[in-house]
């Protein structure tokens, strides 16, 4: 159940930037049927993006690589669980110092106001997506140790992506700045992944 804690102002559309106003009228159009029974079962499905779910699967991963003595396992879920934390940390601070209500707060409530700080409440964190930031981090995670998985964490991540706009939780401009903030946590785990991995000669192992 999201919190719908008011701090007493809302944020006029009429003064808004053209493209905030065209992001948030593509979002309304977008979740026009988020009350329906499919996007409802949908939207309960793309659950896997989130971040206690993504972070079970990364953990378990890498506890299975190392229970089972799978080397290739463990540096995977390694690999996945250093995405995924960086990811989280990433969109945390950022939703920490900005807030944004969600497209449903506005189509149930009539509610929409942006800013610095604000609320540390759900309903008022849709910047940036967190199920996107994650999912995007892991699936980039998976697919760099296993080239051969990435369609299906591709097609994943985009259904993911897809059902945070459909169930009203985040507007396309959240969706967007969500996947930024994966990519670039990805890559800098990566790039920690590989300087670890460094040979004291200079050598470096392949990403």
């Amino acid at each position: 159940m999201l919190h719908r804690e008011e701090p007493g102002r809302h944020t006029p559309i009429d003064r808004l930037s053209r493209l905030e106003r065209a992001d948030i009228a593509l979002a309304l159009r977008l979740a026009r049927g988020k009350d329906a029974p499919l996007v409802r079962a949908l939207g309960g499905l793309s659950e896997i993006g989130s971040q206690q779910a993504l972070l079970a699967i990364a953990a378990g991963a890498l506890a299975y690589g190392r229970l089972a003595g799978n080397r290739g396992a463990a540096r995977t879920g390694a690999r996945m669980l250093a995405a995924h934390l960086a990811a989280s940390l990433a969109k945390s601070t950022i939703k920490r110092l900005t807030h944004r209500t969600r497209p449903d707060l506005m189509i149930d409530d009539g509610i929409y106001e942006r800013g610095w700080l604000g609320p540390n409440a759900g309903s008022w964190q849709s910047f940036p997506s967190g199920h996107v930031a994650v999912t995007v981090a892991v699936a980039r995670a998976l697919a760099r140790a296993h080239p051969e998985w990435r369609g299906p964490a591709a097609a994943g991540t985009a259904f993911v992506v897809a059902m945070q706009v459909l169930r009203g939780s985040h507007f396309p401009a959240d969706v967007v700045a969500g996947a930024a903030v994966g990519a670039l946590s990805e890559a800098a785990s990566a790039r920690a992944f590989r300087a670890k991995a460094a040979d004291p000669a200079g050598g470096k192992a392949p990403a």
